[in-house]
């Protein structure tokens, strides 16, 4: 029966270290992939997702051990080939597309280069003249403009939808019978995450590769899977057809996740306090990148061009669009990370655009950002406590009121006070991100900017950060700039949205007016390309 799939899996149990918090990462775990078939993996964070496209792939780290069961893939038991048999395999009946493709490629080779790698390791001695083809007609397969050029190009010079491509064209370079892609789209915006699903249905529809999706995202799940196979805590709790399991999750976990996707349906609106001058304003912000070094010009690039907006004290305002236009940097100028070009930054009333970093150190505690990555944000060599009270102590606060005052907000963000002396490694993505909010709010700012604090997280510890953020902003009356590349997240929360494009802000309106008749064609793409949790229709 194994021969005629393109993965299947045979009890399978992972043991995890003696000090885990539970005995094994993949317990007794059954699984078929067809060949043309698409089959998600859904769970949270811990749920054995990754573990299991790692033992697939023959990639677990030493501290994890396959124990029992078997893994063929077209036929072969994985789990008893060797290191040499398993490396031939590797891109030959198997390949990975992974999360950040920035990562997985060498940034010292040009691409082209690194997709005829993958054909020449496994090519026989005939088909390396044609490799060079090759490696174009799968460039152009994938969707990708000029592929001679682009070729020759190195994996910063592309934009983030373009490095995924070429992590697709190298997996399907010797046409595998299956294809393990491990979160791929997580990190995309909107519409480059519609374009790499649509790719990825297109080629295995043309392809015998048999696909495994890695997601937590159920709109992806709608989007592309044929079966749904959801895990939690390394077991499979239910698996079906996409509509079996959408339309009647039969398991509470099922149902848990399924109803902590958010919408995208905007929020109602809500009455604000009428104030006489708005608490953040812009006024045709600018910034621009790059200048004359030595004698050579660079490029200059205009991140920020005639940025305008106002923001009511209590308001969210959320700002969205595509992977470089120009979201972050306008939140980093705002919280003067960076310098801007030209233009005003007015808090209460105050110009602070042109202050300089002196000027500016009393106004630093009234905007806080919460970046994406808490822990990149968080210093892994700081106690929790001392990164939550380094702010107020530096602006005078005592040790012991610092810390009075560190308790209560752990307690607030829901996070047991008994771990105020641990470090940041032993918590989850979600606490960590409570306690980077926990650290913006003990310098009691006005201004709360967060800059895509939910895009990395499980749909579930998603919907909880939301409602924190939201109970928060009523408990505190904080005006909070939330930027995200979600669309849905954004209705879930945002009172007002700023569409941008190309460092331009094209759309500027209420969420409910902007949702339900959007007039800029951009506006009207990004919410088209949204996935949606709607009755999925079967497919065959």
């Amino acid at each position: 029966m194994s021969e005629a799939l393109a993965l299947d899996v045979r009890g399978l149990s992972v043991a995890l270290p003696r000090n885990a918090d539970r005995a094994l990462a993949i317990e007794n775990m059954n699984l078929q992939v067809r060949p043309h078939e698409i089959v998600c993996i859904v769970g949270e964070s811990g749920s054995g997702k990754s573990v299991t496209a790692l033992s697939i792939m023959g990639l677990l780290p030493r501290a994890l051990k396959a124990t029992h069961g078997a893994i063929h893939v077209a036929g072969e038991n994985v789990l008893a080939a060797s290191r040499a048999r398993l490396r031939e395999l590797r891109g030959n009946r198997m390949a990975m597309i992974f999360q950040e493709p920035m990562t997985a490629l060498n940034p010292v080779l040009p691409v082209g280069d690194q997709i005829e790698e993958a054909l020449l390791w496994h090519a026989s001695s005939g088909r390396r003249a044609a490799s060079r083809k090759r490696v174009l007609e799968l460039m152009e397969s994938v969707g990708l403009p000029d592929p001679e050029q682009l070729s020759r190009s190195y994996p910063h010079q592309l934009s983030g939808g373009q490095r995924q491509r070429i992590m697709i064209a190298m997996a399907l370079a010797n046409e595998p019978a299956l294809i393990v892609a491990d979160e791929p789209t997580t990190a995309l915006d909107v519409t480059t995450q519609a374009r790499i699903l649509r790719l990825l249905r297109e080629l295995q529809a043309t392809h015998r590769s048999g696909i495994l999706f890695i997601t937590h995202d159920f709109g992806v799940v709608a989007e592309i899977a044929d079966r749904v196979v959801v895990m939690r805590h390394g077991r499979v709790v239910e698996e079906g057809s996409v509509g079996e399991v959408l339309r009647n999750p039969q398991h509470t976990y099922t149902q848990m996740l399924l109803a902590s996707v958010p919408k995208a349906e905007p929020r109602p609106a809500r009455a604000l306090p009428e104030a006489d001058a708005p608490v953040l304003a812009t006024e045709n912000l600018e910034k621009t990148y790059g200048e004359a070094v030595f004698w050579r010009a660079t490029r200059k690039v205009r991140a920020l061009d005639q940025v305008s907006i106002k923001v009511q004290r209590g308001e969210t305002l959320g700002i969205v669009g595509e992977s470089g236009s120009g979201k972050s940097t306008l939140a980093r100028c705002i919280a003067r990370l960076v310098d801007p070009s030209g233009g005003e930054i007015r808090l209460d009333g105050e110009e602070i655009g042109k202050k300089t970093q002196h000027a500016l150190r009393p106004f630093r505690r009234r905007v806080q950002i919460v970046f994406q990555d808490p822990y990149r944000s968080l210093n892994p060599r700081r106690t929790i406590g001392q990164s939550i009270t380094e702010g107020p102590r530096n602006y005078g606060a005592d040790k012991p009121q610092a810390f009075a005052r560190a308790r209560n907000l752990l307690d607030l963000v829901g996070i047991d006070v008994r771990g105020i002396d641990r470090y940041p490694h032993e918590f989850s993505g979600g606490q960590r991100q409570r306690i980077a909010i926990a650290r913006a709010l003990a310098m009691e700012p006005e201004v709360l900017i967060a800059d895509e604090a939910v895009s990395a997280l499980d749909v579930s510890v998603q919907a909880q950060v939301l409602d924190l953020i939201e109970r928060l902003r009523e408990e505190f009356n904080l005006t909070i700039l939330f930027i995200t590349h979600d669309l849905r997240v954004a209705a879930r929360l945002c009172d007002t949205m700023a569409v941008m494009l190309n460092g331009r802000i094209v759309e500027y309106a209420p969420s409910q007016e902007l949702f339900t008749a959007p007039k800029h064609a951009y506006t009207q793409a990004l919410l088209a390309a949204a996935p949606r949790m709607r009755p999925p229709i079967e497919r065959h």
